[in-house]
């Protein structure tokens, strides 16, 4: 079911098929740590890691509507963490079914 439906079986067949070839980043994780999450990215492709400037973030693409309605495809100047809003933007009883039914996401 959009917006989600696609996305997780991919992730889900990507997951079965390559899991020790992934690498995952969770957007938690960027947000609230970006520097060492950032790190950890760099380390796991066996290259030096020599900093970002996380409080000055340039959009330089542009998305495709594709995504339309689900995402205005604009970024923050500045990595820092959100606000847990999916119940507000999936809905409660959809929020509640995905953290259920995907809760092996969160293994990653």
């Amino acid at each position: 079911m959009p917006p989600l439906g696609i996305a997780v079986e991919r992730l889900s067949d990507a997951v079965k098929r390559y899991k020790y070839k992934l690498h995952f980043v969770h957007f938690e994780s960027l947000t609230a740590n970006p520097a060492e999450t950032m790190a950890e990215v760099w380390k796991y492709l066996g290259l030096e890691f020599n900093g970002h400037d996380f409080d000055n973030v340039e959009q330089y693409t542009k998305e495709h509507e594709l995504g339309w309605p689900y995402g205005d495809h604009e970024i923050r100047g500045k990595v820092e963490p959100i606000a847990p809003d999916w119940n507000e933007t999936l809905g409660r009883p959809l929020a509640d079914q995905v953290a259920q039914t995907f809760r092996w996401i969160k293994e990653l």
